[in-house]
């Protein structure tokens, strides 16, 4: 993420003299979703690999490990709560769009193993995830 002047470091704070829109303070600058667990983007970057392939878009070799790796990491987190795709400033929950999210990530991920024959393990994904 970056800021619009280019900035790389989006730290948030908040201008508490400023009432917000129709008064809804805090108003904040910057962003702190870095330090937040959002699982959905997972589903939404392995739908995109998995669209890019269909529309005849080849996997190179790099973009199928790291994919590979993300989808390693998901296989550890995609049962915990997060702060969903509306970034909740409260504890972390257990958000349906999460959850429906990961699914889409281990079915694009499992139909890419199949559909374009690339390499990794189909048969643990399909027992891992929320498929299984």
């Amino acid at each position: 993420m970056y800021g619009v002047a280019g900035e790389r470091s989006l730290i948030e704070y908040e201008l508490p003299w400023l009432s917000g829109y129709e008064g809804s303070k805090p108003v904040r600058v910057g962003n702190a979703a870095v330090k937040r667990l959002q699982i959905d983007v997972y589903g939404e970057l392995f739908d995109a690999f998995y669209v890019a392939r269909k529309d005849g878009i080849a996997a190179e070799a790099e973009s199928w490990a790291v994919e590979s790796a993300f989808g390693s990491h998901l296989e550890q987190i995609w049962r915990e709560p997060d702060e969903g795709i509306c970034e909740v400033r409260s504890e972390r929950q257990q958000f349906t769009h999460s959850k429906v999210m990961a699914w889409v990530a281990f079915d694009r991920a499992i139909r890419s193993l199949e559909e374009f024959r690339l390499e990794g393990p189909l048969e643990h994904r399909r027992r891992v995830g929320p498929h299984g």
